[in-house]
C-alpha cells in the first residue's frame, strides 16, 4: 500500500524561556494566533533576541514590528553556541514540519536556521522573495523532521538584508498563508489527480519501465547475490573487497559537523562509503547488525547533510553523492526498515533533492521549464538526475511512485533519445573532458535500468568512448577538445574514465576494461565518491569473466567519429613514451554546436610529435593571481571574461578568422562571448536544442557538413588519411562558402614520420574582410620567409614542426603573437590582452600563435599549408613542400614523394581529367580527391592502366603509385563491390596485449616486450637500463655490467640468477634487474601491467624554485594511491607552484634513499592557510608494516611547511600520508614534503 504524509494539523504552544546560556533581550509576550490549528508566531516575540539582532518598528509589519540584524557586516561562521533568534515550540507527533516565514529583503540575503541542537543550514532567500525586494513576502523556507515534544527553532545571523516579521510552523502540507505561493510539493503527490485518479499535470510522459516488485533492485537483484558472493575473493575483486570491509568499520553516528561560512558542504565521503559498505554486507551476509548500522547512520547523515545553496551546480552534486549512498541503504536494507525509518529517509532524501539544479519536484533546468541548460548538453546529463535522483526514485518507488515517474519519465522521454543519437558516433559531443565525464552517468543510468530488467534502454553504448583512445598522446596526456586541459594535466591521465570500467563489464569488452586498469595502477582501483565506482559498486558490477587482455594497440591507426560529430584521428603508430616516434593529429569538422562546454572551434586541428606542436590554446580553470597592473584577480575559470573572450573563441584554435569590422554580436553570443575576434558565431540565443527533436529540426545548431573521409590503402595502417567538410554554417553571413580539407601522410620513416596538409577554399561576402589562418604553439615560433618553425625543447620533449605556406598565391603575410610564459598567460584578442594563470605549471595552454593572412582583397581565397614533423635536430634537413599544379579545378602539392590533389570548387568530379606532375625516376604516392561515386581508373602517358579502384559517395578519394608525367583520371562505371566498413571495432585486430610498462607514471613502449613466465616477470636488460638512463653499461652479448648512480656494480650473466636469452636478447627476472639503482616494480597480473617507480625524471617545469634543505633526508621516489590528478613527483620538485593531488580517499608515499631515524616531517599543503587537510601519517621500515604517528588536520593557517613530530628511535624508510580531503572540498594537494633525521 502506498503511504502518504499525515496532514492533520497540530497545535504548538510558544513558550518564553530564557536560559543563562542564551541571555539577551527577552520578548515581553508571545502571541499565539492559531489558523486552522497551525501555529503562528510574531518574529519579535522570540524567547531570546541577541545582538546583532534587534526589533524595529514598522507599520507595514504584522503587529507593527519585525526582527532584523542591526549591522551590515557578515558572520563568517555559525559555530557559536547561541542563536540570535529563538522560538520554543511543542509538537504532539513525529512528522515533517514546514517553516513558513514572512520576510523582506533588500538583496539575496543569507541566514542560518536549525531546530534544537541540530546542524545549522545556511539559507538563501527564495526566488519569490528575491523577486520582490523591499516587500513583505510569505515563503516556505524549509522542512524538518521533528519528534513529538519540545523543540526550539533557532536562527543565526549570516548577512544583512533579511528582515523577519512572522512564522508559521505546520505539518499540514496543504497549508498556505493568504497571498503566498504553495509550499514545496509532497513527494507522495508530485502529480495532481482528478476524482478518477487521472494525472492532470504531467511534466513528462509516464515511464514505461517500472521497478520490479522486490528488493534489492538498485544495481542488483536477489538472484545476483550468490554470484557476487562467489566472486568476492577473485583476483580482480580482492582489493575492492578488502577496502569495503575497512570502509564498513568506520566509526560514526552519521551526524555531520555544521557547515561553516564559505564551505561548499559538510558532506563526509567516509560516512557515505561506510553506509554503502554496511548495506552491501547485510545483503551478502544476512547479518542484520550491518543493515541496522547503515540505517541509523543514514538517518542522521541525511538530516545533518548541508550544502551552500548559492552554488547548486557544484554543491548539488555533493548532496546527490550523499543521497546515492542512502538510497542504496534504503533498497538493500529494505526489509529492516520500519515505517518511521521509511518516512524519515524519504523525507530527507526528497527534501535534500531541492538543493540540486533540477530541484524538487525535479522539473527545473532544461527542456521542461525553458530555462538554461538542456536535456542533451549540460548538467542534466550528470549525476544529479541520472545517478542520485534515479537511485532514490528506484529505491523508494513503492512509497513515492510519482518521484520515479518524473525522474525516469523525464530521462526516458528526453535524455535517452538524444544520448542514443550521439552514441552512434565514435566521439562524444561534449569534448575530451566532459564527454567521458557525462558518458559515465549515462552508462550508470543504463546499468540501473538493466538491473531492473531493461537491458537495452541506451543503444550503441561504447561507440562514443572509442574516440578517447585516439585522443591519447604518447606522453600519456590527451588532445584537448572543448573545456578541458590546464589543471587536469598529469602523467597517464585517468580523469573521468569510470565509463571504461562500466563499459568493459556491461559489454564484455576487454578493450575498455583494460584501459581502466591502465589508468588506475594502484592495487585499489575504486573511488571514494558515492556513485563513482565505490567498492560496493565494483563488487556488484565487475564481471570477473571479462579479462584485461586486449589493448587499443590493435586498433587501426585512423578513425572517423561519424557524420553527427565530425572528428577524424590519425597517427603513425601506438607506441608510447616521450621518445616515441608516434606522430598523431586530430582533425575537427564538427557538424553541430550545442553550447555546453563546446568551443567555437570548427576546422581546428592538433598535431603532436615528441610534444604538442599545434595545439588548442586557452585556459579553462585558472588560478587566482595578481595581474600585470597589480590587481588581484580571483574570478577565473569557467564563465570568467577571460574564458569567454578567449578560450572558447575561434581565435584560440587553429581555425580561420574572417574579420568583418561591422559585425555585431548576436544576443546569444553576447550572453556567452564578449569579443569580435573574426571567428565563428553561435547564431542563436545561447542554449540551442534542448531535446532530441530539436536536434533534428533546429538549423541554428548546424555548423557544417562532412563531405568526405577516407584512408588507405591499408585500412589498419594507412599511408594517408583524408578529411573534408563544408563549415560555412559555423560563421555568419560574412562567409559565403568555406570548405576545409585535411590530408595526413604517414611516411613510415623514423626521420620524417608524418606531414599534415590543410587546404582551405574560403569565400567572404566582401573582398575587404581580412582572412587569417591560425597556428597555435606552446613555444615561440620562428618565421623565415614562407616557413614557420615550432620546436619543443622542454620537459623531455624534442619535436619540431615546420609549416610551409604555399597559398594564397597572390600574397600573404606571416606574424607571431604572444610572449614567453612567466607564470601568467597573456592572450591578445583584437588589441585587448586577457591575462590568466593556469592551475598547473604543467599546463600547455598555447602562449603563442602564428597568423597567416591574405594580403590581396578578394572574395575567394585559397590557403594551402603543409606541416611536417621531425626531431628537433639541425642535422635533419627540412623536407621541401612544393605546389606542383594550380589550376581552376585542382591544387596539387608534393612532399617526400607524396602528392595530394585538392578539388578547388568543392564539387565532385565525374568527368575525365588529366594531371601533369613532373616525371620522376621513383615511384610516388598519389591521392586524388573530389571524385564522384563510381569506379575510377588511372592511365599513364603510354595508355597503361596503373590503378582501377572504387570510389564511394562519402569516400571521394583515390590513391595509387606512379612515376608521374601526364596521368588521365577517368570514371569507368559504377562501383562493383560493397563499401568496406570503416568502424574501429570492425577493423580492430583480434590480438592479445603484451605487458604494458609504466615508468614513474608514464607508459613506455619496449622494442623487446616484457614477458610473463609463470610467476616470474622477465625484462630485456639493456633496454630497461636505457629507459632508466643507466646507459653507461657494458654489453658483452652474454652478460651486461652496469654501475648505478650509487657507484655500485651489477652484472647480468646468461645462465645465472635466471638470466637467459630470448630471441637473441638478454632477459633477466625483474627482481634481479631492479637491484640497480634500487628501483621498484609492481606486477599487476590481472591486466599484465608492470608499474615501475624510479624517481621521475620527467616533466621538470620549474617556475618557482625552493632551495634545497641540507638537513633534510633525501627522498628517492614517491607514489600515490587513489584517484590521482597530479603525479607524486610534483611534491618532490622543490617548486612552490606545483603539487601532487589525489581526490577523496588517497595516499602519498615517500621512499627515503636509506633507512633513517625520523624526527619530523614537513608538509606543505596547497592553500594551507585557507583550509585544513584531513589526514593520518604513517612510517614503515619495509613498506608493509606501518606505524601511525599523526591523525588529525593541518592547522589551516600555514602557507608553507607545517611540521609534524615523529620522534622515533627506529629506522624507517617510508613515510605515508593517508588523506581524506580538506575542509572545503575532496582534493588532497601536497605541494612539497621534507623529512628530517
Amino acid at each position: 500500500m502506498k503511504k502518504s504524509f499525515r496532514t492533520a494539523a497540530f497545535i504548538v504552544s510558544a513558550a518564553i524561556m530564557l536560559s543563562a546560556m542564551n541571555a539577551g533581550v527577552l520578548a515581553k509576550s508571545t502571541k499565539r494566533v492559531y489558523v486552522d490549528g497551525t501555529a503562528y508566531i510574531e518574529a519579535e516575540d522570540a524567547s531570546a533576541i541577541l545582538s546583532p539582532m534587534g526589533v524595529v518598528k514598522d507599520s507595514a509589519a504584522s503587529g507593527g514590528k519585525y526582527a532584523a540584524p542591526q549591522t551590515s557586516s557578515s558572520m563568517t561562521s555559525p559555530q557559536r553556541d547561541y542563536a540570535h533568534l529563538s522560538y520554543d515550540i511543542n509538537v504532539p507527533q513525529d512528522d515533517a514540519y514546514f517553516v513558513w516565514m514572512r520576510v523582506r529583503t533588500t538583496n539575496t540575503a543569507k541566514y542560518y536556521m536549525c531546530f534544537d541542537d541540530g546542524v545549522y543550514k545556511k539559507q538563501v532567500s527564495l526566488d519569490n522573495v528575491a523577486a520582490k525586494p523591499n516587500e513583505w513576502v510569505w515563503a516556505c523556507f524549509d522542512r524538518y523532521w521533528l519528534k513529538s515534544g519540545d523543540h526550539t527553532l533557532k536562527i543565526r545571523y549570516c548577512s544583512s538584508g533579511m528582515q523577519y516579521d512572522a512564522f508559521y510552523i505546520t505539518n499540514d502540507k496543504n497549508f498556505t498563508p493568504e497571498g503566498a505561493e504553495p509550499s514545496i510539493v509532497s513527494p507522495y503527490e508530485i502529480y495532481q489527480r482528478d476524482e478518477n485518479g487521472s494525472v492532470t499535470n504531467l511534466y513528462c510522459n509516464l515511464p514505461s519501465y517500472l521497478p520490479p516488485d522486490e528488493h534489492p533492485r538498485l544495481l542488483f537483484r536477489s538472484r545476483d547475490i550468490e554470484k557476487i558472493k562467489s566472486n568476492l575473493t577473485n583476483g580482480q575483486n580482492k582489493a575492492a573487497y578488502e577496502t569495503l570491509l575497512n570502509d564498513a568499520k568506520y566509526e560514526t553516528d552519521g551526524k555531520l559537523a555544521e557547515i561553516k561560512y564559505g564551505e561548499a558542504s559538510n558532506i563526509d565521503l567516509k560516512t557515505a562509503t561506510m553506509i554503502e559498505a554496511n548495506a552491501f554486507l547485510y545483503q551478502i551476509t544476512g547479518d542484520k547488525s550491518y543493515g541496522r548500522k547503515a540505517i541509523d547512520v543514514s538517518k542522521n547523515y541525511m538530516e545533518s547533510a548541508m550544502i551552500d545553496e548559492t552554488n547548486a551546480s557544484s554543491t548539488g552534486r555533493n548532496m546527490m553523492w550523499a543521497i546515492w549512498s542512502v538510497a542504496c541503504c534504503y533498497d538493500w536494507c529494505y526489509d529492516l526498515l520500519t515505517d518511521e525509518d521509511k518516512e524519515h529517509l524519504i523525507f530527507y532524501m526528497v527534501f535534500n533533492t531541492k538543493y540540486s539544479e533540477p530541484s524538487y519536484p525535479p522539473v527545473k533546468y532544461g527542456a521542461l521549464n525553458g530555462g538554461t541548460g538542456s536535456e542533451i548538453s549540460g548538467h542534466m546529463l550528470e549525476f544529479q538526475m541520472l545517478g542520485g535522483m534515479m537511485a532514490a526514485a528506484v529505491a523508494a518507488y513503492d512509497e513515492i511512485p510519482d518521484y520515479y515517474n518524473v525522474v525516469a519519465g523525464r530521462t526516458l522521454q528526453y535524455i535517452v533519445p538524444a544520448v542514443n543519437y550521439y552514441n552512434e558516433s565514435e566521439m562524444y559531443s561534449e569534448g575530451s573532458s566532459y564527454g567521458m565525464y557525462r558518458h559515465y552517468y549515462e552508462i550508470l543510468n543504463n546499468y540501473i535500468f538493466k538491473a531492473m530488467g531493461y537491458p537495452n534502454v541506451y543503444k550503441e553504448e561504447g561507440l562514443s568512448a572509442l574516440g578517447y583512445f585516439y585522443l591519447r598522446q604518447p606522453d600519456g596526456e590527451r588532445f584537448m577538445v572543448g573545456d578541458d586541459g590546464d589543471y587536469y594535466r598529469n602523467t597517464y591521465m585517468n580523469m573521468n574514465d569510470y565509463a571504461y570500467f562500466l563499459l568493459g563489464n556491461m559489454l564484455g569488452d576487454s578493450y575498455f576494461k583494460t584501459e581502466y586498469y591502465r589508468g588506475h595502477r594502484s592495487e585499489n582501483k575504486t573511488s571514494t565518491i558515492p556513485g563513482h565506482l565505490t567498492p560496493a559498486m565494483w563488487l556488484i558490477m565487475n564481471d570477473v569473466e571479462v579479462p584485461c587482455d586486449k589493448s587499443f594497440r590493435s586498433f587501426p591507426l585512423t578513425a572517423y567519429s561519424g557524420d553527427d560529430s565530425g572528428y577524424m584521428f590519425a597517427r603513425t603508430s601506438w607506441d608510447e613514451g616521450f621518445d616515441s616516434n608516434t606522430a598523431m593529429c586530430l582533425m575537427n569538422l564538427k557538424t553541430q554546436f550545442l553550447c555546453g562546454h563546446e568551443h567555437k572551434d570548427v576546422g581546428h586541428f592538433s598535431l603532436y610529435y615528441k610534444g604538442l606542436l599545434a595545439l588548442d590554446s586557452g585556459i579553462y580553470q585558472g588560478s587566482s593571481f595578481r595581474d600585470s597592473k597589480g590587481n588581484w584577480i580571483s574570478s577565473v575559470g569557467f564563465g570568467s571574461i577571460e574564458h569567454r573572450a578567449y578560450a572558447r573563441q575561434s581565435i584560440a584554435h587553429n581555425t580561420m578568422l574572417v574579420y568583418d569590422p561591422n559585425e555585431k554580436l548576436d544576443p546569444g553570443d553576447a550572453k556567452f562571448y564578449t569579443t569580435l575576434d573574426g571567428g565563428q558565431r553561435m547564431k542563436g540565443t545561447g542554449w540551442y536544442a534542448k531535446t532530441y527533436d530539436e536536434i533534428k529540426t533546429d538549423e541554428r545548431i548546424k555548423t557544417g557538413e562532412v563531405l568526405s573521409y577516407n584512408w588507405g590503402p591499408d585500412l589498419n595502417e594507412p599511408r594517408y588519411s583524408y578529411f573534408k567538410g563544408d563549415i560555412t554554417d559555423a560563421y555568419t553571413d560574412k562567409v559565403e562558402k568555406f570548405q576545409r580539407s585535411f590530408m595526413f601522410f604517414n611516411f613510415k620513416d623514423e626521420e620524417y614520420p608524418a606531414a599534415l596538409i590543410v587546404f582551405d577554399a574560403v569565400k567572404s561576402s566582401s573582398p575587404t574582410f581580412k582572412k587569417t589562418w591560425l597556428l597555435h604553439s606552446e613555444e615561440e615560433p620562428k618565421i623565415d620567409g614562407n616557413s614557420v618553425t615550432i620546436t619543443r625543447e622542454t620537459d623531455d620533449y624534442h619535436g619540431r614542426l615546420i609549416n610551409q605556406t604555399l597559398m594564397p598565391d597572390n600574397g600573404f603575410s606571416i606574424k607571431k603573437v604572444g610572449q614567453d610564459f612567466d607564470g601568467i598567460s597573456k592572450f591578445k584578442v583584437v588589441g585587448t590582452v586577457y591575462e590568466m594563470k593556469p592551475m598547473s605549471e604543467t599546463a600547455e595552454v598555447g602562449n603563442w600563435r602564428t597568423e597567416i593572412s591574405a594580403t590581396t582583397a578578394e572574395n575567394q581565397s585559397y590557403f594551402l599549408n603543409v606541416m611536417q614533423v621531425s626531431d628537433n635536430d639541425e642535422e635533419i634537413t627540412p623536407l621541401k613542400a612544393e605546389l606542383i599544379e594550380n589550376t581552376d579545378e585542382y591544387a596539387g602539392v608534393e612532399i617526400k614523394n607524396h602528392i595530394a590533389y585538392f578539388r578547388k570548387d568543392g564539387d565532385s568530379k565525374s568527368k575525365t581529367f588529366t594531371i601533369n606532375p613532373k616525371q620522376s625516376d621513383d615511384e610516388k604516392f598519389f591521392v586524388i580527391t573530389g571524385l564522384a561515386e563510381g569506379k575510377w581508373s588511372v592511365t599513364d602517358a603510354d595508355g597503361k592502366v596503373i590503378a582501377a579502384e572504387n570510389v564511394y559517395k562519402k569516400h571521394d578519394s583515390l590513391s595509387f603509385e606512379s612515376k608521374g608525367g601526364r596521368l588521365k583520371i577517368s570514371r569507368i562505371g559504377n562501383t562493383d563491390s560493397a563499401e568496406p566498413s570503416y568502424k574501429t571495432l570492425d577493423l580492430a585486430k583480434d590480438e592479445k596485449k603484451s605487458i604494458d610498462v609504466a615508468i614513474d607514471g608514464y607508459y613506455q613502449t619496449f622494442e623487446n616486450p616484457w614477458i610473463e613466465s609463470g610467476d616470474t616477470l622477465l625484462a630485456p636488460v639493456a633496454e630497461v637500463l636505457e629507459k632508466l638512463d643507466l646507459d653507461g653499461f657494458t654489453d658483452n652479448g652474454s652478460s651486461i655490467s652496469v654501475n648505478d648512480k650509487y657507484a655500485e656494480t651489477y652484472e647480468f650473466t646468461e645462465g645465472k640468477d635466471g638470466v637467459r636469452k630470448i630471441n637473441g636478447v638478454l632477459y633477466a627476472p625483474v627482481d634481479i634487474i631492479k637491484r640497480t639503482s634500487r628501483w621498484s616494480v609492481v606486477h599487476d597480473k590481472v591486466a599484465s601491467i608492470a608499474v615501475v617507480t624510479y624517481g621521475n625524471r620527467y616533466r621538470d617545469r620549474s617556475q618557482i624554485a625552493i632551495e634545497t634543505d641540507p638537513a633534510a633526508v633525501q627522498i628517492m621516489a614517491a607514489y600515490t594511491e587513489g584517484e590521482t590528478t597530479a603525479a607524486a613527483a610534483k611534491s618532490l620538485d622543490r617548486k612552490g607552484n606545483t603539487y601532487s593531488c589525489t581526490i577523496g580517499e588517497g595516499s602519498f608515499t615517500a621512499l627515503l634513499s636509506e633507512p633513517t631515524t625520523i624526527s619530523k616531517v614537513g608538509l606543505w599543503w596547497m592553500n594551507g592557510a585557507a583550509r585544513q587537510e584531513i589526514f593520518e601519517m604513517y612510517v614503515s621500515a619495509d613498506g608493509e608494516n606501518w606505524k601511525e604517528v599523526f591523525s588529525g588536520k593541518s592547522d589551516g593557517k600555514t602557507n608553507g611547511y607545517e611540521y609534524f613530530n615523529v620522534g622515533g628511535e627506529e629506522n624507517y624508510r617510508y613515510v605515508k600520508v593517508v588523506c581524506h580531503g580538506n575542509t572545503l572540498n575532496t582534493y588532497n594537494s601536497l605541494t612539497e614534503i621534507k623529512v628530517y633525521k
